[in-house]
């Protein structure tokens, strides 16, 4: 199946924003993150969780580790 015209695989479409962008509302469940240390994501109840301010959203740990994010440390 093909991706939607500026669709990239693993990401996800979230609630009032883009294709794995945050959504309008600042809200997603695992928040994904792209820096000189790599792409990371973050999950609920980790260290960094709540102060982090999301470059990609994704309903799933899954879907963050198909586009390419790996877990935080902590």
């Amino acid at each position: 199946v093909d991706d939607a015209p500026g669709e990239v695989a693993g990401q996800t479409t979230t609630q009032g924003g883009g294709v794995g962008t945050p959504p309008a509302n600042g809200k997603c469940l695992i928040k994904g993150n792209i820096s000189t240390s790599g792409m990371i994501y973050h999950v609920p109840g980790g260290a960094s969780y709540e102060k982090t301010n999301p470059e990609k959203c994704f309903n799933t740990e899954a879907e963050a580790k198909a586009g390419g994010f790996r877990k935080a440390s902590r």
